[in-house]
């Protein structure tokens, strides 16, 4: 009996030993994620922000191009 006891005892503390030591990898696990998915989003908000600045340099350069044309249409007629 006693026996049979200590076996279940052991076998419930290693259990439990196994419960937290899967826990603890589980959250260092999930940090290392959430620190992944908080970096790549900081990557995509400055190269989303690139993007903005470049639409804009666009932009600016096509309407002076298109000021341009008109110009030369106009001193062309």
């Amino acid at each position: 009996v006693v026996d049979s006891t200590l076996r279940i005892f052991a076998a419930r503390a290693s259990a439990e030993i196994e419960r937290r030591q899967s826990e603890e990898v589980l959250l260092k696990v999930n940090n290392e994620l959430e620190v992944r998915v908080s970096d790549r989003t900081m990557e995509l908000r400055k190269a989303n922000e690139n993007l903005r600045e470049r639409i804009e340099q666009l932009e600016i350069a096509r309407n002076a191009h298109q000021v341009s044309e008109n110009r030369f249409r106009t001193a062309a007629t």
